[in-house]
Formats: structure tokens, sequence, C-alpha cells
């Protein structure tokens, strides 16, 4: 946030912040508490700057090393469309078994939309990392923000969003159905949790006022940094405002609400709303089953109806009791 980004711009001259110093050290503090997942909202597409007699900068090649550990640490990619003449390119062999899901799509009714060029991160951190997903934006015709890619495809193969593989390192389903128009996530015959989706198999996102009134934390990078300091120099976790285990199992997100890393969007819910919120938001809308239900045209004809019956009502009472 802008309060992070001051205080670290003394320390490390501003944004981009080093990549294992800030982040790596981060994400191993919190994995000491055993999140359910810790995913980034931060793209690490391109190396750092680097000594002339280095191959690759000891951020990048440390950040690298410090993911290869944890399998339910996730990091960015994007996938976009350049032109439908353009050579689809082939994504690396590693995202066979850290970022393509199987997806049984038999009795599915809707078509996923498929991609063909993406952004990933660089290829040690690529290579390295427990698990990837993509942090595609969309917005409607107007401009705002009202829905998600839950999923999409590259080369006939399906990707997971942010939003989905949170789900997936949190309830590790087992079997993952595209049936009718809703995505399953299911663990043997048991279904964990129903994704509805609509024809273009994006997902409808039922926004919150404030995240903290719905039992999310929203936390300043710096103080988790400082915090990571403070333990580190044998500090009781006791005392400090988030110890490890505060971390426990949490979906934590990564990611920028500072207006200067542009990274805010405007949603239903206002102009200025932090890209990682919305990924938090269909997070919880999921878990918690707040998600928005399309009413059929049957149903809008009858609350339509009704509507107008009572309005008349009290329209008639108003003439009535003058």
């Amino acid at each position: 946030d802008e309060y992070s980004l001051g205080v670290m711009s003394s320390l490390y001259g501003g944004w981009p912040w080093p990549r294992s110093t800030v982040f790596g050290a981060m994400v191993e503090y919190m994995m000491e508490g055993e999140p359910a997942a810790v995913l980034f909202d931060v793209l690490f597409t391109e190396l750092s700057s680097k000594r002339l007699d280095e191959d690759i900068s000891e951020e990048d090649s440390n950040l690298a090393a410090i993911s290869f550990v944890y399998e339910n640490l996730s990091h960015a990619a994007i996938f976009s469309n350049i032109s439908m003449l353009y050579e689809t390119k082939p994504l690396p062999e590693s995202a066979e078994y850290n970022f393509c899901i199987d997806v049984d799509d038999s009795k599915a009714k809707i078509k996923i939309p498929e991609l063909n060029d993406y952004q990933m991160p660089y290829p040690l951190l690529n290579e390295c990392a427990g698990a990837i997903h993509l942090v595609n934006h969309i917005e409607d015709g107007d401009g705002i923000s009202r829905r998600c890619n839950i999923l999409l495809k590259y080369q006939g193969k399906y990707y997971p969003s942010l939003a989905l593989r949170a789900l997936m390192l949190k309830l590790q389903p087992t079997k993952i159905v595209l049936e009718n128009s809703d995505l399953l996530l299911m663990r043997d015959d048991e279904i964990l949790s129903i994704i509805p989706l609509d024809e273009e198999g994006r997902f409808r996102i039922n926004f919150y006022d404030t995240l903290e009134r719905f039992g999310h934390n929203t936390l300043s990078a710096v103080g988790v940094y400082q915090n990571v300091q403070l333990y580190r120099e044998g500090v009781s976790a006791s005392i400090l405002d988030y110890p490890p285990e505060f971390f426990k199992d949490k979906i934590v997100v990564i990611g920028s609400s500072a207006n200067g890393l542009k990274d805010n969007k405007v949603t239903s819910m206002g102009k200025s709303f932090a890209g990682p919120f919305i990924h938090i938001s269909s997070i919880s809308n999921i878990l918690k089953k707040q998600r928005l239900t399309n009413i059929s045209e049957n149903k809008l004809r009858i609350f339509n109806s009704f509507e107008f019956l009572i309005n008349s009502f009290f329209a008639v009472l108003k003439s009535f009791l003058k």
C-alpha cells in the first residue's frame, strides 16, 4: 500500500522491492504458521538487475529456491490474445505439472475462452514454482469489473485463476468437473464447492462494501516485514502483531493497493478498488456461498408484476388517505 511504499523506499529505494530479501522473507515467515495457500498477485516475469559476472541475480535465484520448497506457494501469470493469425507459442514444459489442471468437461454446456499468448514468471522461477495461476483481469463494455475468469484454456488445456488455485489448495479436490454451466470441485463423489459460471465461462462477483466486515484481514506489507525482522532478531512471537501462527490455515494474497502501482480497478463498489480484492472477493463468495444468482425470465416477470401491484396498492392507499 501507499504507507509500505513510503517506508520501504528509505530502505530499498522504492519499487520494485528486492525479491527474496522482502517477498521471500515474508513467504518463509508466513509459511512457519502453515497457511492454506500463499498466492502472488504480483508478476515476476522479468529478471531483476544483476552483476556483470552473474547469469541471474542472487535475489532472483533465492526467490526461485524458496518457491521450490513450498507446494502451497503460487506465482502469477497472464494469458492474452494477440491475433487470430498469430501462431500460439507453446508453454514451458514445467506448465504440465505446476500450472495445467485436469477438468472433466464431458457434460459442459459452455465454452471456456481460449487464448494464444502468455506472460510467465522468469524461467528459473517458472521451473521451481510449486504452483502457478492466472491473474487476468476483465471489464464489461462500460469499463466496470463485475466478473472474473475462473479458468481459461490454452492449446486445448485448462489453467486456473488465482481464485481457483486458492480454492484448490484450500479444499484439496481430487476431481474438477465442468457440468452444464457449473464448475464442481469434488473429492471422490463428494461435492466440495459449486462455482456457477455465465455463458462466457465467467464468475459474477458479489462485491463487499468492506472486506473486514466479512472476516478478511488487510495487512500492510511493511507491517508484516517489520514483524519478520523482529522475529529474526529473537523477539518473541507472542508480542508480535502478526506472528507466524496468525496465518494458520489462511489464504494469503500478496498484491498492491497503492495508486502508483496501477492495480486499482473500477467496480460496482467504486472507482478505486484494489485488484487483489477482486480475487479475494471471488474466493470468499465461493467458500461462503455468497454468490450472485441469475433470476430466470419467468421469475423476473413475477417479481415485476408483484412490485407493480405493491406500488399500485400504496398509490391508491396514499390517495385514499388524502
